[in-house]
């Protein structure tokens, strides 16, 4: 986004730190200073006055700065700034995302002060060498992220310092006044950031409460929240809304709705699951299949615009963990009486879809129903029960069995329909982590996929496109679903990379996911099928929602929506009251669909960070019990600096730095995505299985570094 006129572009050159910090000043007290008052600023005090005012002569010569007739100086009509956000390193440096191309380099001395997620206007450093990225200045903070931080208490002779979680923030930090309680080594605290020395490189830091110790277990889901932002309670307000709600579905609720009760819906979901948003029923006449999918009325209860409302609004998405949620949606809300629960009336928005026996969609509608769901299952079940004999399943109902036996064939039909839309096939695993008695994680695995699984969705699929057709074809305006189509570069990447493997190029011109699922099919039997996937799911944009129309790349798509998780997910709820709206005949409020959209696709993200983020800390505490063990990987993927291994016995994955590749000297061949031996022409790429030892782990930053245990050729497909 540019801010202000000209097209010139600023060499390394012609701005230096001085020149910056008198930006900085300017740009906080536009109009305010003069050249003589400037150097009084806190961060310039310390310059010489004639080093100050040589900066500003030169700055106004740029025409950088500008002086108005009373002799104030304000930011010049040739400096050109583009507002982006910071994202910082833990090295030292960061980088500009601005939405425009390539992220942008922050050097460490122009990252000092800020945080990762703040929005500021900078100063675009355009670099003449093509190899080298180009540089962003930070010159003016415009939307600050929480200056609530996670702190580690660390002793030394009686005396207590924090410092930042994994020194993800540059500086040291100093106490401002004497803290409250007694604080121990490794503690784990939250501090407010106050105000950042220049001078000395220091946040003044105020303590606000204790977490725990570091070693605690569950602590990493108390870091995480913090570290995200997370709000994790509800106001007064909200709880006294929630008070006012019955427990029940009351008899003059059920005016104006359908009754299903009767009808054998089921919901089937994890074995840990909480909240259950959907349940499906479906019949056969015919050939024909009908499919009813219901949905927890989450709107009937949140009124828009309610205390209630604005919270799930500010959350956009519930935050799993893997021993914790932290729901959208108050408790008596997400696990009670909006939760599909078993043999309790529930009120639901309904859409009944009637399909052809290929799939083919000949009509659908929506409607508002009250239904009692007659089993919770769960993906294990509905499997035992649909595709083996184990006796000692509990005997089903026969409506229930006769629901899952037509849902499996409706299923079957679907999939191939899938497969002749050309819609991409990626199964990712869910890593599973255990836990003792205590809460301490022991191990972790990968998540059974069930062919139940693909039963759910696929309804749920349906579900979604039947509401995105439903409000296109009334006019109205909602929050769609998009996933754009891939860069041509990272298309033209992916191709090369394929090449290592024997796969066919993909056409310069990918103009839908069938040109992704070809290679997919041709990979099916490959012995690197999982390393073909990854560099697929790699090489694809990141969905969002959208007030604006777009398709869905992955899923093949023309118009596309989230319809059926509102207990979860805010966009799904917004959906429903306009369905609501138009099968009412009620007024659509007016609202700012862009902001939401903006909002829930940031949230949306930040949950998953935040998810990742406790993933990875768990992961290294697994790791940690088997430092200095070697165990076979394989690569899962490479980079300048090295290349990352999947040590399947422990389900982990971890660093391998070009440093500990042994005695030989690798580079990185960009096009190819491949370390190659200078010596020796070893290659490695993903795929490619190695004998490491896990040399370290931390948890704060959820880093596993690794060494190669044997140096050796490769054979096989394996090094020895």
């Amino acid at each position: 986004m540019r801010l202000r006129g000209g097209s010139k572009k600023v060499r390394d050159a012609a701005i230096g730190s001085l020149k910056v910090l008198i930006l900085r000043n300017i740009a906080d007290h536009d109009g305010v200073l003069t050249i003589q008052t400037l150097g009084t600023h806190q961060s310039l005090k310390d310059n010489p006055k004639q080093a100050i005012e040589r900066s500003v002569k030169e700055l106004l010569k740029q025409k950088f700065l500008k002086l108005t007739a009373n002799h104030f100086l304000c930011l010049g009509d040739s400096l050109r700034m583009y507002r982006g956000e910071i994202i910082l390193n833990s090295s030292g440096f960061g980088f500009f995302r601005h939405g425009d191309g390539d992220d942008w380099y922050i050097p460490p001395e122009y990252v000092a002060g800020y945080l990762s997620g703040d929005q500021v206007d900078a100063i675009h450093v355009a670099q003449p060498d093509e190899e080298r990225s180009d540089v962003a200045i930070p010159i003016q903070l415009v939307v600050p992220v929480s200056r609530k931080v996670v702190a580690v208490i660390e002793s030394y002779r009686d005396k207590t310092f924090p410092r930042s979680l994994a020194g993800s923030i540059p500086g040291r930090f100093e106490w401002s006044k004497k803290i409250p309680v007694q604080l121990e080594h490794m503690d784990v605290c939250v501090v407010e950031l106050l105000a950042y020395d220049d001078t000395d490189r220091s946040w003044n830091v105020r303590f606000d409460k204790r977490l725990g110790s570091i070693t605690d277990p569950g602590i990493e889901n108390s870091i995480s929240i913090v570290k995200h932002n997370i709000c994790d309670e509800f106001s007064p307000e909200v709880s006294e809304e929630v008070d006012r709600i019955p427990g029940h579905v009351l008899s003059f609720e059920l005016a104006n709705r359908i009754d299903l009760r009767d009808d054998p819906f089921v919901t089937i979901d994890g074995p840990s699951a909480r909240d259950f948003d959907d349940a499906v029923f479906i019949s056969k006449e015919g050939d024909d299949f009908v499919l009813q999918v219901a949905i927890a009325d989450v709107s009937h209860y949140v009124s828009e615009g309610s205390a209630i409302d604005q919270a799930a609004k500010e959350r956009g998405t519930s935050t799993y963990f893997p021993a914790k949620a932290v729901p959208m949606l108050p408790d008596p809300l997400s696990s009670g009486i909006c939760s599909l629960l078993p043999h309790s009336d529930r009120l639901v928005v309904v859409t009944r879809m009637h399909f052809d026996a290929e799939g083919g969609v000949i009509d659908s509608k929506f409607f508002l129903g009250v239904i009692n769901s007659h089993r919770r299952l769960t993906y294990e079940e509905v499997d035992g029960y649909l595709l083996s004999s184990q006796s000692e399943l509990p005997k089903l109902a026969p409506r229930v069995h006769d629901n899952l036996k037509v849902l499996k064939e409706f299923t079957e039909v679907m999939l191939k329909q899938r497969r002749t839309r050309g819609a991409l096939d990626l199964e990712t695993v869910e890593p599973i982590y255990e836990f003792d008695s205590e809460g301490v994680v022991v191990g972790v695995s990968d998540a059974s996929r069930y062919f139940a699984h693909k039963m759910v969705e696929e309804s749920m699929l349906a579900a979604n496109v039947c509401a995105a057709n439903f409000l296109e074809q009334q006019g109205v305006e909602f929050l769609r679903r998009v996933h754009p189509l891939p860069d041509l570069k990272k298309v033209n990447q992916l191709s090369d990379r394929l090449s290592i493997f024997g796969i066919q190029a993909l056409p310069g011109d990918v103009e839908s996911a069938r040109d992704y699922s070809e290679v997919l099919r041709e990979a099916l039997d490959h012995p690197s099928r999982k390393s073909i996937s990854s560099l697929i799911l790699r090489s694809m944009s990141q969905a969002f929602y959208s007030e604006k129309k777009g398709g869905h790349f992955g899923l093949n798509y023309d118009c596309y929506t989230h319809f059926t998780s509102p207990i979860r997910r805010y966009p799904d709820l917004d959906v429903h009251r306009k369905i609501k709206s138009v099968i009412s005949n009620r007024k659509l409020i007016d609202q700012n669909l862009d902001g939401l959209a903006i909002s829930c696709s940031h949230q949306e993200r930040n949950s998953e960070k935040a998810s990742r983020f406790v993933q990875g800390w768990l992961s290294a505490l697994v790791a940690q019990a088997h430092i200095h063990e070697r165990f076979d990987g394989t690569v899962t993927s490479v980079v300048s600096f090295g290349c990352f291994v999947n040590i399947g016995a422990i389900n982990v994955e971890g660093l391998v730095h070009v440093t500990d590749l042994g005695g030989d000297y690798f580079y990185y061949d960009s096009v190819m995505g491949v370390l190659v031996g200078e010596q020796s022409g070893l290659q490695l790429y993903p795929g490619v299985v190695l004998r490491v030892e896990i040399t370290k782990a931390d948890i704060e930053s959820g880093q596993i570094n690794l060494r190669l245990s044997n140096q050796g050729k490769r054979a096989g497909g394996r090094w020895k």
